[in-house]
């Protein structure tokens, strides 16, 4: 039997991408593909609910928030469910988890106000145990990912990051080439590289903190939370949130080990916000809830075999073996047998690869 690794991700070059400036200082004059002028006034935001409604998150959130002055912008996200459904599906180890958790929550911050269709891809080739990390989320909260080893153990998540390189790929299927960025690991925590390259790279001044926590092999909480200081804020607003975070963070400055037992704790995303953001006037953006979700099929491995060399694709026809394929992302094994292989083999003779048809659009 031939088995195949089958991981549906393009890689892409440093080389493309457009210019930073249009990406990095520009005012935030969008949300979700709209100008900001045509969203209707800011709702009055309803009573907080008791912290005992949502225990450990138990519903996964997304939500984002904008200050009144239209000056700072905040995401926060409890992604405790799909994060456990990802980890049995791909059978991590509780470090993996965690590893792959930071990501999740990160590019999920990062992709929230985007388009629907636009992606925000974030990979890590480390020099540590995990190998490497791949994390993509949409602009409507879908994510997937995956990890180079699922079953590192017996360091914690920085240490099985260790060093590399932090890239991030923002595309658009109508953008000509994708926007495209690379920097050094410096910390080994995903949050902290991230935010490292977003300062560096696209010169935008953010506050990026994840958190997972684990039972054993359980996830019992995960999220994170985005702030980020916009072209034309003030000093007062910023020295007020900064004061917060400081608040928060406790004497040590731990924003990860405040933000995780606030997560424990049961606090929900509009409740951090209130946290966060307290004694500044805001109103709420958007709140959507974060799915896993893979557009894998037996079609995409079918159309892999039509780019194997010819020569390949007739010893697999003479030995009739099957081949097989599992999707990185979802964990899904696809066969295909002796009669797949020779209508590939045709498809490669006849230099005709089937077009992939894009996702569904929701």
């Amino acid at each position: 039997m031939l088995c195949l690794s089958l991981r549906l991700s393009l890689p892409f070059s440093p080389s493309f991408g457009a210019p930073r400036w249009a990406l990095g200082g520009a005012p935030l004059a969008s949300f979700r593909g709209r100008p900001l002028a045509s969203l209707p006034p800011f709702a009055p935001l309803p009573p907080l609910a008791s912290p005992l409604s949502n225990p450990n998150n138990l519903s996964d959130q997304l939500s984002s928030f904008l200050t009144s002055s239209g000056a700072i912008k905040l995401s926060l996200c409890t992604i405790r469910n799909l994060l456990n459904d990802q980890s049995a599906q791909q059978e991590l180890s509780a470090t993996a988890t965690q590893v792959l958790g930071n990501a999740h929550a990160c590019t999920l911050l990062c992709a929230s106000g985007m388009q629907d269709v636009q992606q925000f891809q974030l990979t890590l080739k480390c020099t540590g145990p995990i190998g490497g990390i791949v994390s993509i989320s949409t602009g409507r909260g879908e994510v997937k990912g995956y990890v180079g080893d699922n079953e590192v153990e017996g360091v914690g998540p920085a240490a099985a990051v260790g060093g590399g390189t932090v890239q991030v790929v923002k595309s658009h299927p109508e953008w000509d080439r994708p926007y495209n960025g690379v920097t050094a690991i410096v910390s080994g925590d995903v949050d902290r590289d991230l935010a490292a390259y977003m300062a560096t790279s696209e010169q935008r001044e953010v506050a990026l903190t994840s958190a997972v926590a684990m039972r054993g092999l359980l996830c019992v909480a995960a999220g994170g939370f985005l702030v980020e200081k916009l072209p034309g804020c003030g000093g007062g607003e910023m020295e007020r949130v900064e004061e917060n975070l400081r608040r928060i963070g406790g004497e040590g400055g731990d924003a990860k080990g405040a933000l995780e037992r606030l997560l424990l704790e049961g606090k929900s995303p509009e409740e951090l916000a209130k946290d966060i953001l307290e004694g500044v006037e805001y109103g709420k953006l958007e709140e959507i809830e974060p799915k896993p979700t893979c557009h894998c099929s037996e079609g995409r491995l079918f159309r892999s075999l039509t780019l194997l060399p010819k020569s390949e694709l007739q010893e697999i026809l003479e030995k009739e073996e099957t081949v097989e394929a599992k999707c990185e992302f979802c964990a899904k094994v696809y066969r295909l047998g002796p009669d797949k292989v020779r209508q590939a083999i045709a498809e490669n003779k006849e230099g005709g690869v089937v077009r992939e048809e894009p996702p569904p659009a929701s």
